[in-house]
C-alpha cells in the first residue's frame, strides 16, 4: 500500500492496526510537502502502532541526524536509507525487516501467550491457596474447638459420660472417676446400669429412656452407688449428640455431685419439723400427720389415737439441777416414747415437758390403752444422769377418732403410795342434759398408779355443746364455761395436768368445738 501524505497513511496504519494484521514496515519519505513531514509523520505513526518498522527516504533533510534521533528515539525500529538506492537492496532490506517483525510479533504473542498462561495459573495458585488457606483456618479453628472441648472434658468438676444407644459406656472423663469411683478403663464397655442404687423402681429407668428417646434429653435427680458402695447424689443431664446418616446415636451425660445440698436440704427440712433438742417431731409436723391421718382413717373407717403427755415433777428437777440435766432428761424419755410407736406413728415434742404420740390406724381403743400403760411404766423408771438418779411421773390424756372414740385419762398418785380400790358407779349429769341421756362414767383406781376413766367422744361433744349454748344464753364467754368442764375432769383425776392433758386431747381431734 501506499500513501502521498503523512495524514493518509496514519489512517491507513490505524484500519490495519484495527483490522489486524498491522503493517510490519514502513517507508517514509522525508520531505513530503505540503503536510507533516517524515519525522512528524513517523511521530504519530508510532503513536498509533509502537511496533510498526520504519525506514526513512531521502536525500536531504531539514534536521540533523542527532535531532531525528533525539526525537524518534527508537534505533531498533528505524533505518535510514538515503537516495539513491539501489532497488535489490531496498527489496531485500524490505523482506528482511518483514521477517524480523514476523519474528518480534510470534514472540510477542508467544511471550504474552505464556503471560496470560502465567497470570491464569497464578490466579488460580491464588484461588486454590486461599481455599487451602480457608480450609487450613477452620482446621485449625476446629482442631482448637477439639482442644478445647478435650479440655473441657477432661477439667470439668462435673463427671461427663458418653455412651451408645445401649448404655454402654464409650468415654468417661476425670471427674467421672472421682465422683463414682470407676477408674475410667474400667468404666468403658460396661452399662452406664453399675451406678445403680435401686433407690428407683425399674419403671422410673424406663421412663427416664422413653423421655430421652423422644425429646433428646432427660434431666433430673438420682441417687447412685459409687465404686465402693457407698451412696451420692447426683443431678444428672442427658442430651443426644447429633450424629451423620448410618452412624450410631451417642448420648452425654453430665453428673453434678449434690449429695451435700441435698443434705443440707434435708437437714433443713428436718429442722422445719423436728425438735432441736430432742429430735422428735415438732408441733408443725404432728398436725400435718394429724389431718392426714384423720382424713384417711375417715375415708376407711379405722380409727387414729392420740396420746397427749404431761410429766410431773420436771420442772423442779429443771430449776433445782439447771437446764443441762433438765435437756439430758428430756433427750432420754424422748428416746423411750420413740421406742414405744411403730413405723407411721409419730412421737412429737409440743412443748417444754409436753409430748403427744400419734398412733395411726389402731384397730380398738384398748390398743391405745396398752401403748399408754407402756408409756407411763417407762417415763417412770429412773433415769441417771452424771450422779442423780432421777424419777418423774406422767398424766396422759387419750383421744380417738373419727367414728365414736373413748377418751382415757389416767396419772400417777404424786406420793407413791398406792391408793384403795374405789368400787360403785358414779353418775354424772351434765347441765341442759334430759333426764333420760345421762351418761355413766365409770372410775375405779388401777392398783399402784392412776386413776382410768372411760368418756365416750359424743358425750364430751355434747357436754361442750351444752356447755357453749348456756354460754351463749347466759352472755358468758365460752372460756368460762369450759373452766367449769376442765374443773370437771380435775375433780377427778386430782390432777391439773390430767385436766389440761384431756383438754388438748380434745382439740386435736375435735377442733371445731373450740
Amino acid at each position: 500500500d501506499s500513501a502521498y501524505q503523512g495524514s493518509e497513511a496514519l489512517a491507513k496504519v490505524q484500519a490495519a492496526q484495527a483490522a489486524d494484521p498491522p503493517y510490519a514496515l514502513a517507508f517514509v519519505d522525508m520531505r513530503m510537502p505540503p503536510g507533516w513531514d517524515g519525522v512528524e509523520t513517523i511521530e504519530h505513526l508510532w503513536a498509533v502502532d509502537p511496533a510498526l518498522q520504519v525506514v526513512i527516504c531521502t536525500a536531504y533533510t531539514d534536521y540533523t541526524w542527532d535531532e531525528v534521533l533525539r526525537r524518534l528515539g527508537a534505533h531498533e525500529r528505524l533505518i535510514i536509507l538515503k537516495k539513491p538506492f539501489d532497488a535489490i537492496e531496498v527489496s531485500q532490506l524490505a523482506h528482511t525487516l518483514v521477517a524480523k517483525w514476523q519474528a518480534d510479533r510470534q514472540v510477542a504473542q508467544h511471550t504474552q501467550a505464556l503471560e496470560d498462561e502465567v497470570q491464569r495459573q497464578t490466579a488460580e495458585l491464588r484461588r486454590m491457596n486461599a481455599r487451602l488457606q480457608a480450609e487450613l483456618d477452620e482446621r485449625e479453628r476446629r482442631q482448637a474447638e477439639l482442644l478445647l472441648a478435650d479440655s473441657v472434658f477432661r477439667n470439668s468438676l462435673n463427671g461427663i459420660v458418653v455412651t451408645d444407644e445401649r448404655a454402654r459406656i464409650i468415654s468417661a472423663n476425670p471427674a467421672f472417676t472421682t465422683l463414682t469411683g470407676y477408674p475410667v478403663e474400667e468404666a468403658v464397655g460396661q452399662n452406664l446400669r453399675l451406678l445403680r442404687a435401686d433407690s428407683f423402681p425399674p419403671e422410673y429407668y424406663r421412663e427416664q429412656w422413653e423421655a430421652l428417646l423422644a425429646h433428646g434429653h432427660w434431666r433430673g435427680e438420682l441417687w447412685n452407688r459409687r465404686r465402693d458402695g457407698s451412696l451420692f447424689c447426683e443431678w444428672l443431664t442427658i442430651s443426644a449428640v447429633p450424629m451423620p446418616a448410618g452412624q450410631s446415636p451417642r448420648y452425654v451425660g453430665i453428673m453434678a455431685d449434690v449429695t451435700e445440698r441435698r443434705r443440707q436440704d434435708e437437714q433443713l427440712r428436718h429442722l422445719a419439723l423436728h425438735d432441736p433438742l430432742t429430735g422428735l417431731a415438732n408441733r408443725t409436723q404432728l398436725e400435718a400427720k394429724l389431718e392426714e391421718s384423720l382424713a384417711r382413717h375417715q375415708r376407711s373407717g379405722h380409727h387414729a389415737a392420740v396420746l397427749f403427755i404431761d410429766l410431773d415433777r420436771f420442772k423442779p428437777i429443771n430449776d433445782q439441777l439447771g437446764h443441762d440435766v433438765g435437756d439430758a432428761l428430756l433427750r432420754e424419755l424422748a428416746q423411750r416414747l420413740l421406742a414405744l410407736v411403730r413405723q407411721g406413728d409419730v412421737a412429737a415434742r409440743v412443748g417444754g415437758d409436753q409430748f403427744v404420740l400419734l398412733l395411726d390406724g389402731v384397730e380398738t381403743m384398748r390398743s391405745a390403752d396398752q401403748v399408754a400403760e407402756r408409756a407411763l411404766a417407762s417415763l417412770t423408771e429412773p433415769v441417771h444422769i452424771g450422779p442423780h438418779a432421777l424419777t418423774v411421773g406422767a398424766s396422759i390424756g387419750i383421744a380417738g377418732g373419727p367414728g365414736a372414740p373413748a377418751f382415757v385419762w389416767m396419772h400417777p398418785r404424786h406420793d407413791g403410795q398406792v391408793w384403795q380400790p374405789l368400787t360403785g358407779w358414779l353418775m354424772i349429769r351434765f347441765a341442759g342434759w334430759d333426764a333420760t341421756q345421762s351418761w355413766l362414767v365409770s372410775c375405779y383406781w388401777l392398783y399402784g398408779a392412776a386413776v382410768l376413766c372411760w368418756l365416750s367422744a359424743a358425750m364430751l361433744q355434747i357436754a361442750i355443746r351444752g356447755q357453749a349454748r348456756i354460754a351463749v344464753e347466759q352472755a358468758a364467754p365460752l372460756s368460762q364455761r369450759y373452766q367449769g368442764l376442765i374443773r370437771a375432769w380435775f375433780a377427778l383425776s386430782g390432777s391439773a395436768s390430767l385436766a389440761l392433758a384431756a383438754a388438748y386431747s380434745l382439740m386435736l381431734t375435735q377442733p371445731q368445738l373450740w
